[in-house]
């Protein structure tokens, strides 16, 4: 738990400057995953999940099964900085870094940026010379 408790704190700093600019937002956990929500507009009928990032301390892995930038959000640099982020904190942990559960577009994206085919269905694995920029 402590370890989920800091990674919070982590992507949450990491992110406070988009965070700063939703209308509402929260970062929770339940059973080793992280979710981010917000609500980018006050009459937004939902909030949408910004992250959500499971943890498995047993296979030393995190695991990205969802990440989701607003449409007037996209093209900042958000989700890859995001990606980046959590990559370097599992780096300096010894953990590895999987994309999981994506959509066709989003797993061509990162394949054609180096990510690799981990001989899991629906799953890349982020390494050193994925490009994150």
């Amino acid at each position: 738990m402590e370890l989920i408790n800091a990674l919070e704190k982590l992507i949450e700093q990491h992110l406070k400057d988009y965070l700063f600019t939703l209308h509402h937002y929260s970062i929770y956990s339940m059973d080793n995953i992280i979710t981010v929500s917000g609500k980018r507009k006050e009459d937004d009928i939902s909030e949408f999940n910004l992250l959500r990032l499971g943890i498995s301390e047993e296979h030393r892995e995190f695991l990205i099964p969802n990440i989701f930038i607003p449409k007037d959000d996209r093209k900042k640099g958000i989700g890859l900085g995001l990606i980046a982020f959590i990559y370097e904190i599992a780096q300096k942990l010894n953990f590895g870094l999987a994309l999981v559960q994506m959509t066709d577009s989003f797993r061509q994206k990162m394949l054609k940026r180096g990510a690799l085919e981990t001989g899991i269905y629906d799953c890349l694995e982020i390494v050193q010379s994925t490009n994150l920029k």
